[in-house]
């Protein structure tokens, strides 16, 4: 520990209703920080639950509160041919172009040639068109996860560690957002 930091525990509902915090803001500001580390930065905080985040409220020079982290035991690390891959992923499956996904799976080598890309692009739809639209609340995480790792499986796909722990923390975080704001919706 290097210093103090004053702040309310982010599990503290009660606290940050009574100290004013917007807390739809706040969970939106939580996903936009988590999300803007990993693609934008390449550098994320692996370890976001409840325990090592605090709210600082709004004060008179600040309008919005402000989220504090604490505890960088585990970091995670995508290098910018990793973030372009998870932003065309992601930009794929929220445009339900589930060829650009597989397309991309291809170029960086995730996805042997000796498989068809019009099989995995199909597996990629089946994945994504059962939750297309519907609320987050309405969607398993845990199964859509289940889900990835079965096609994993069946196209040979090796299991990457950076991206791995992308998907637990961004796991974590909306389970973190959600609890501030049950109506937020991830996508």
């Amino acid at each position: 520990t290097t210093g103090w930091m004053d702040g309310i525990a982010l599990a503290d509902i009660a606290a940050l209703d009574r100290a004013g915090v917007d807390r739809r803001a706040l969970a939106r500001q939580l996903l936009t920080v988590f999300l803007s580390q990993a693609l934008r930065d390449g550098l994320f905080h692996a370890d976001m639950h409840p325990g090592n985040l605090f709210v600082i409220p709004p004060m008179a020079e600040q309008h919005r509160a402000l989220i504090a982290a604490v505890d960088f035991g585990i970091v995670g690390r995508l290098d910018k041919r990793m973030r372009r891959f998870m932003a065309e992923t992601l930009h794929g499956f929220l445009t339900r172009d589930y060829r650009r996904i597989a397309d991309a799976h291809f170029e960086v080598g995730f996805v042997a040639e000796r498989h068809a890309r019009d099989e995995f692009a199909q597996a990629l739809r089946s994945i994504g068109e059962p939750v297309f639209g519907r609320q987050a609340s309405d969607i398993s995480m845990a199964r859509l996860l289940a889900q990835l790792f079965e096609v994993t499986r069946l196209f040979d796909m090796h299991l990457q560690p950076q991206l791995v722990l992308l998907q637990k923390t961004m796991v974590v975080v909306e389970g973190v957002a959600r609890a501030l704001d049950p109506e937020l919706d991830i996508w």
